[in-house]
């Protein structure tokens, strides 16, 4: 009797064992009031892990060589040449000169009016999308000098549709890293920016 006993304990240890292995579906009710079956498993430590996002790498800017023209709002533009100079005369008694320890890097750049009203470029008070220049070396960035009175500064400059003008964009930098080849020219506004080589050996003239 105690032997039936052991085997029935026995048969019934073996039955939950295998019940406890199997995949029981679990029933569900969807908003109608309809069974929905899904079967519970187990996920793997690899499949319970997300891949990360893969990074996005913004393109990379082009940089536009000596000689080039791009179309920027409503003016053409185009970089002629660069030159370093320890001053700029703007009559025959007055000349503008930098800083103590520095020197200009003059940017002579041709620029025209595309659109069908008056427009000032790179203007000295900027109360909108206006274009501004920068000239950069490394991680340094140097604002360029308002001339005035000199008649080739392209501050401020006023042209009337489809007209044109060749002048200069000064910067004042020091003498130890005056050397145009390292530098660009960058023209911008709140929504984008050209950058302009300034190394000779990229000239497209």
């Amino acid at each position: 009797m105690k032997k039936s006993k052991i085997i029935a304990v026995i048969a019934a240890f073996l039955t939950i064992s295998t019940l406890s292995g199997c995949i029981v579906p679990t029933v569900r009710r969807n908003k109608n009031n309809e069974q929905t079956s899904t079967t519970n498993k187990t996920l793997s430590t690899e499949e319970s892990q997300s891949e990360p996002p893969e990074e996005t790498k913004e393109p990379e800017q082009e940089i536009i060589a000596i000689g080039e023209t791009i179309v920027f709002d409503e003016w053409e533009i185009t970089v002629n040449s660069v030159e370093v100079k320890e001053s700029i005369p703007i009559s025959k008694y007055t000349q503008y000169t930098p800083e103590e320890g520095n020197v200009y890097i003059v940017v002579n750049t041709t620029i025209k009016n595309t659109d069908t009203n008056s427009a000032t470029f790179l203007p000295t008070y900027s109360f909108g999308n206006d274009i501004s220049a920068k000239l950069v070396y490394e991680e340094y960035e140097f604002s360029s000098s308002v001339l005035l009175s000199y008649s080739d500064d392209l501050h401020d400059t006023h042209l009337n549709p489809l007209s044109s003008k060749i002048g200069v964009i000064a910067f004042g930098v020091t003498k130890e890293i005056a050397d145009p080849n390292n530098f660009n020219l960058v023209l911008f506004n709140r929504n984008e920016s050209f950058t302009f080589s300034l190394n000779s050996e990229n000239q497209n003239i």
